[in-house]
């Protein structure tokens, strides 16, 4: 019985070091009643999630890596294309509760695509407002609840002429 001991301690360690090691990185696989997949490989230690949309047969298409704050919020976004090729960036700015209260839009080389401003009501529906690279609004959208806007969608749209 004392043999066993030893090998009992070393696989409790090793156990341990297991548990430690995998609570770094999570792996979320959701799937989509059109057959389509979103993974979610979040690392703690590389302080990013990487979310990866695939079509039914399994092809990319699109990747977005997301840059995480030491609290484990978003503070930043990488959106790319299905061949790999950087579409754009993002940056949050978050109020005193969390929630974003604004988000900022830079092409690959860096220049100001626009930004997004995010009021809160006392339910916590966001009010939304949209401005282009020269500040100029875009569009108010009604309110909806703040966990309606999907991660991986780019709120670019088109300016409206300025009256």
């Amino acid at each position: 019985m004392k043999p066993l001991l030893p090998l009992l301690a070393l696989l409790s360690l090793l156990g341990d070091a297991l548990a430690q090691s995998s609570a770094t990185v999570r792996a979320v696989v959701r799937h989509r009643p059109d057959g389509s997949e979103s993974t979610v490989i979040t690392d703690r230690e590389k302080g990013t999630a990487e979310e990866i949309i695939t079509d039914s047969n399994r092809k990319v298409l699109k990747k977005t890596i997301y840059t995480l704050a030491p609290d484990g919020q978003y503070s930043g976004a990488s959106y790319f294309d299905a061949a790999g090729a950087l579409r754009y960036r993002e940056s949050y700015t978050r109020d005193s509760l969390g929630r974003v209260a604004e988000s900022k839009l830079f092409s690959p080389n860096g220049s100001p695509l626009g930004r997004r401003v995010y009021t809160y009501d006392a339910k916590g529906r966001a009010q939304v407002a949209d401005y282009d690279a020269a500040e100029r609004p875009i569009v108010q959208t009604a309110s909806t609840p703040a966990s309606s806007r999907s991660r991986t969608e780019p709120p670019i749209r088109k300016a409206l002429p300025v009256k």
